[in-house]
This record gives structure tokens, C-alpha cells and sequence, in this order.
């Protein structure tokens, strides 16, 4: 098959980026595949496959598109082109610029499979931030059109059955979690015959040999916790950590460190709370890793402590290093989470990450006994890939 991918941003970290990396080198070692980066702005951790081609994005988008921090290393002069250009598109609205862009990367023709593999946000029904199936749509032509939606729906703005419209010229809806589609088509059940889950593929073997590249925790005999995330508080609930640290502390359990891993616009309140509640001696902002992996396989359990999340990768990436798993409930967690086999889920509050940590720090039999399940039920992309062929290949062999 003949595959052409757009992508709106393939950034060095993050849950999508990754995603696409490992799902574009595995579908490439069958099929024909393109892949347009819409800003132009191709900066993946693992390198692609060579048999990929790649079609140039666009300048525009680059400028307009890509946040102030993409560009932290540029030059003063490529610096106000940005803030010019940025004021540009805020005159003429996201969507003009989109067709100017579009414009500069031109059609694409003669495709068996088109995917939009960034999905977009929307606010009162306009799209804010995105791209990838308005070019899709309009700009590329192909027998089977599909998709990607990576997070809740109603956490992106397709809050109302009106905006139903956006995806007539699509032939499959991706999500990568069921709750995701649970969610979507209670919001647009007319289209939920084109709904579908294909879970993230993940690089098994390069995360396995990443993972025993250093040693980051002090030989200290205590009990080490890692949560590796965006510093966004909405989603993440990184404050929750905080103020159960402090309270475990106030118990005075404080055999355990709780290292933090990641970056994000909330790092200053985080660095502020962890002085305030004097817990700076069992939590630990480290910031972000290059290579996370060696911080999962040496944690005795990665912790999230999460609102909401689509269906995040690094659980599976514990999974696959043997690092047990205790995540609060969100709304993909049993999706995720195998209770008793690869970790726990407790109530989605403060008080039900509280009441977790408790149980593990003061029986650490728990820990051992879900590494041990771990060990019997290998990570496997079998399963996301098998879904992914039998449903390109229903539609074009009709």
C-alpha cells in the first residue's frame, strides 16, 4: 500500500511524537509510506526509517505555528520574523494560514491510505491549533482516509454534536484507548460505525536498551517512586504528589524518594509548593531527561497522578521495562492498568493517591508481587498493528 502521513509537529519528546516515530518505522517495513511534517519541524528522538520519504512542510507554518520555544537557539533576526509572522496569523485567523501553507506544500495524489495523524483542538468550534486533517481533507487524494484523535474529545473542543461536519470526508476515526472512543461517540453517535481503536506502538527493544545506560538513583535502601510527565497541572495533577509527600511525611514515612521527570509551564508553583511543605528532601524535580527509561526500570513504581489522560505511553513503557504501575482513575486507567498484574489504580483524588501509597510503602510485598506478574505478560504490538492492516485493507481491497 501506498501510505501518506501528515503531521502537524514531530517534536523530540512527547506522547504523540513518539507514537508516530514507532508507528511510521514498524508500517514502513510493509508499505510504501510518505510523510509530510506540516511546520516542518522534524526533531524525533529515534531516528526514522530510511525508506521513508519525506515531503518538505511549510515556512509559514514554521514561523507561525511552532511555540516561542522552538526557536530559543535562533538568531535575533529569525526571532522577529517569528513575532511578525505570529502577528500575521493572529489578523488573518488559524485557518487562513493553514491555506497558505497548504498552498506552499502543494497535493498529494495517487495514495491507497491518508492519515491526519495530530488531531486538532478546537474552542467554540474553531480550530485553534492543528492541521493535519484539514490537509487531509483538502489536499490530498486517496482511497481511505483516517483520523488519529489522541486525547478525550471533549478536552480538545469537539464538545457538541454540530461539529459533526469536520469529519464527513473521513472514513475512520482513530483513538487510542476505548474510553477515548466511548467518550467520542456518545458526542457524535451518527459516526460511531467509523469509530475505531488502534492502541500506540511502541519501540520494545530500543526502550529495553536505553533503559541500562546509567544508574540514577543513590544506592540509599529507600523505596524510589518516578513520575515522568508535562509539568501542566490541569491534566497532570502534579500537586497531588506534593501534598501527599507532605502528609506521608507529617506520618513520618519518609523511607522513599519521589523523583519527578519532565518540563512545562508549571515548574515554578511545583518548585514553590515543595519549599513551602518543607519536602524537599524526598521529592525531587529533575527536570527533562533526554532518556527517561533508565528512571523507570530502576523505580521500584512509576506513579501517576493524573485528572484525565488519553492513554498514556509511559505506563506501557513501564510495562515493558518490569516496573509495576499505581495511577489514579482516569478514564483510560483500566485500559492501561491491569489491577493486580502490572499495578494499581486508586480513586481519582488526593486522598486516593494518599491511601495507595500508604498500602505500598508499609507492605512492600505489593511491589514485588506485580513485578513478578509482570514478568508472565510481555508488551506486544501485534495486536495494534494486526487493527491497523485489517482496517486499510477491508476498505481498498472492496
Amino acid at each position: 500500500m501506498r501510505i501518506f502521513v501528515s503531521a502537524f509537529i514531530l517534536k523530540e519528546i512527547g506522547g504523540v511524537s513518539t507514537a508516530l516515530v514507532n508507528m511510521l518505522n514498524e508500517i514502513s517495513k510493509r508499505h510504501d509510506v510518505t510523510l509530510c511534517v506540516l511546520t516542518n519541524y522534524i526533531k524525533p528522538k529515534e531516528p526514522l526509517n530510511r525508506r521513508i520519504k519525506i515531503v518538505k512542510g511549510s515556512k509559514y507554518l514554521y514561523y507561525t505555528m511552532l511555540p516561542r520555544t522552538s526557536l530559543n537557539h535562533q538568531k535575533l533576526i529569525t526571532r522577529f520574523l517569528w513575532i511578525c509572522l505570529r502577528i500575521w496569523r493572529i489578523l488573518i485567523g488559524h485557518k487562513n494560514m493553514l491555506k497558505l501553507g497548504f498552498k506552499e506544500i502543494g497535493k498529494q495524489t495517487g495514495y491507497d491510505v491518508a492519515i491526519a495523524f495530530w488531531n486538532n483542538d478546537y474552542k467554540k468550534g474553531r480550530i485553534v491549533y492543528g492541521g493535519d486533517l484539514d490537509y487531509i481533507d483538502t489536499n490530498v487524494e486517496a482511497k481511505y482516509k483516517m483520523a488519529w484523535i489522541h486525547s478525550e474529545a471533549n478536552q480538545i473542543g469537539l464538545d457538541s454534536p454540530k461539529l459533526r461536519h469536520i469529519f464527513d470526508n473521513m472514513d475512520a476515526i482513530i483513538h487510542v484507548s476505548e474510553d477515548g472512543k466511548r467518550i467520542f461517540d456518545s458526542i457524535f453517535p451518527n459516526i460511531a460505525n467509523r469509530s475505531h481503536v488502534i492502541y500506540n506502538v511502541y519501540n520494545i527493544e530500543t526502550i529495553q536498551r536505553l533503559a541500562t545506560l546509567e544508574r540514577p538513583y543513590k544506592d540509599n535502601k529507600k523505596i524510589n517512586f518516578v513520575t515522568v510527565g508535562r509539568l501542566h497541572n490541569i491534566s497532570k495533577r502534579i500537586d497531588r504528589i506534593l501534598n501527599v509527600c507532605k502528609k506521608l511525611s507529617d506520618e513520618g514515612i519518609t523511607m522513599f524518594e519521589w523523583h519527578i521527570i519532565g518540563d512545562g509551564g508549571d515548574k515554578k508553583m511545583y518548585e514553590t509548593m515543595i519549599e513551602s511543605l518543607k519536602i524537599g528532601d524526598i521529592v525531587f524535580l529533575d527536570g527533562l531527561k533526554e532518556n527517561p527509561y533508565p528512571y523507570i526500570f530502576y523505580a521500584d513504581a512509576l506513579v501517576l497522578s493524573s485528572a484525565y489522560e488519553g492513554l498514556p505511553m509511559v505506563v506501557k513503557e513501564a510495562h515493558i521495562l518490569g516496573c509495576p504501575t499505581l495511577v489514579t482513575a482516569f478514564g483510560s486507567a483500566h485500559e492501561a492498568v491491569a489491577e493486580g498484574i502490572n499495578g494499581i489504580i486508586c480513586e481519582n483524588s488526593t486522598e486516593g493517591l494518599f491511601q495507595m501509597m500508604i498500602s505500598v510503602l508499609t507492605d512492600p510485598s505489593i511491589l514485588v508481587n506485580l513485578r513478578k506478574e509482570l514478568k508472565l505478560h510481555p508488551v506486544s504490538n501485534e495486536d495494534s498493528l494486526n487493527r491497523f492492516e485489517n482496517l486499510c485493507t477491508k476498505k481498498i481491497c472492496k
